[in-house]
């Protein structure tokens, strides 16, 4: 065997890299990261305190069931003591009794027009309006409407359009 001289110095392979720092990380970017963001996303279009412009309805964003805050029954002072929670402007919450019938209530803090609308509409209808006082109140809807538990709805005051909170009694 001969061996021959080269001019190029001797280089050895490439060492090799374990996959498995960049696998551990796309890992915890997938198990932490993203549900955080999901989590933060819905946090934000579940504040009950803030309310929203109807320019982009939020339903049509996150169609999560949102989580309602608890109404005080039909008829309960009005307005809340101080130092209670700020409500938000409008919140309609429905109950389906065991007879399969929905009755809504409304919790109101600012007095207007509230219309209300199907999930889906159909084609040629209208929106439900009625003029709504401050305080919480009973709403008797349309049948079709009170049926609909994904319905919509906006309250127009003399400051503003305001999407309302809809969603399950708690």
């Amino acid at each position: 065997m001969a061996f021959t001289r080269s001019s190029e110095p001797f280089q050895e392979p490439p060492e090799h890299r374990s996959r498995w720092l960049l696998a551990t990380g796309i890992a915890a970017l997938l198990v932490f990261f993203v549900p955080l963001l999901v989590i933060i996303a819905m946090g934000q279009n579940s504040t009950p305190a803030q309310a929203t412009s109807t320019t982009q309805p939020r339903a049509a964003v996150f169609p999560q069931p949102r989580l309602m805050p608890p109404l005080p029954p039909p008829g309960a002072p009005w307005p809340p003591p101080p130092g209670a929670p700020v409500p938000p402007v409008c919140t309609l919450e429905y109950r389906v009794d065991p007879g399969g019938a929905t009755s809504w209530t409304g919790l109101i803090t600012l007095g207007g027009t509230l219309a209300t609308s199907a999930s889906v509409p159909a084609k040629g209808s209208r929106p439900d309006t009625r003029q709504v006082p401050v305080g919480v109140e009973a709403i008797a809807l349309p049948a079709a409407l009170a049926r609909d538990h994904g319905l919509r709805a906006v309250l127009t005051t003399g400051s503003g359009s305001f999407d309302c909170l809809v969603g399950p009694q708690s």
